[in-house]
């Protein structure tokens, strides 16, 4: 095996964790909280999601929302809210909260919603034909990197993401300047 053909592997899988970082900066600003009385409200995207007794992910955890849990917003402080919840108040990081209600189909662990790689990858089961569409119109290479990317992404846990995240001071761990 050649120094060349070793790379690949490399390139791709720094290239889905950069994905991946990108996906969860960009959240903050998908998810922002609203003003009036009935729409202050956000709903936790997370099992057990910690309310944390500052706004920093090294604080400590001073309760838990469930999945979904209304949450009350009551102050932000740059990219995480002030909510009060069912176990009380606590600090969240604005990207593991949805403006609206999530359906219960989503009832899951991921902390974002879905990159365009990953609604790609969704859709792509349900065309029986994507790989002749795929072939016909030169994008072989893009649909065997589909194929990796999801074989590979099964491979990371919740863990090792946020391990990446907390090392590149990425998402919930950047530094606000």
């Amino acid at each position: 095996m050649t120094a060349a053909t070793e790379e690949k592997p490399r390139m791709k899988k720094l290239l889905l964790f950069c994905l991946l970082a990108i996906s969860i900066c960009l959240i903050p600003w998908v998810s922002p909280a609203r003003s009036h009385d009935d729409e202050n409200k956000v709903f936790s995207k997370r099992r057990d999601l910690p309310l944390l007794a500052s706004a920093a992910s090294s604080a400590k955890t001073v309760g838990k929302a469930e999945w979904n849990e209304a949450l009350e917003v009551l102050a932000h402080e740059g990219r995480w809210l002030k909510v009060g919840g069912k176990d009380g108040e606590g600090w969240v990081y604005s990207g593991n909260v949805a403006t609206e209600k999530l359906p219960d189909e989503n009832k899951n662990d991921m902390p974002m919603k879905a990159s365009g790689l990953t609604a790609t990858a969704a859709a792509r089961g349900l065309s029986g034909g994507a790989d002749a569409y795929a072939g016909r119109h030169s994008l072989g290479e893009v649909a065997e990197q589909l194929r990796w990317a999801e074989k590979f992404s099964a491979s990371i846990t919740m863990e090792e993401a946020r391990a990446y995240l907390k090392a590149n001071k990425l998402g919930e761990f950047a530094e606000v300047k």
